[in-house]
């Protein structure tokens, strides 16, 4: 059904978050490419960490699992497995600096683009009983 939830709930916030993503991506590759060799991505990334970690912890106030966490610890339920999205992330994020830098956010934004039509092909590869579906490629 194409009604307006699909607009209200679907496509308006990825309208919007794609906007604020490019906003976001032309002024860090300002600040990475200005003039006399920019910023350090390195320690850019580092300040983008230290202040997702503040919004984060302060949103755990308003949250259900920052009274969890309060009761049971912030190491409660951590194996092994669980450092992998962390290293990750924190790979990935520093690899995006990176890229800003010496390729520009344009250039980041068709690889993105062609990295997630390649797992599209790659799950019709991988997978060809289920392929990929309506949604997936109409982005509903």
């Amino acid at each position: 059904e194409w009604g307006s939830k699909h607009w209200t709930h679907g496509v308006a916030p990825i309208m919007l978050a794609s906007f604020i993503s490019g906003l976001s991506g032309a002024l860090s590759q300002k600040n990475l490419q200005s003039q006399g060799g920019g910023r350090d991505p390195y320690l850019f990334s580092m300040e983008l960490c230290a202040a997702s970690v503040l919004i984060l912890t302060a949103s755990l106030f308003f949250t259900p699992d920052g009274n969890q966490i309060l009761l049971k610890g912030f190491w409660h339920g951590w194996t092994l497995a669980t450092w992998i999205p962390i290293a990750t992330n924190s790979i990935g994020g520093i690899i995006v600096g990176l890229v800003t830098k010496y390729a520009g956010s344009v250039r980041k934004g068709f690889a993105l683009i062609f990295g997630i039509f390649l797992s599209g092909v790659v799950q019709a590869l991988i997978q060809p009983d289920v392929g990929v579906s309506r949604e997936q490629t109409l982005g509903g």
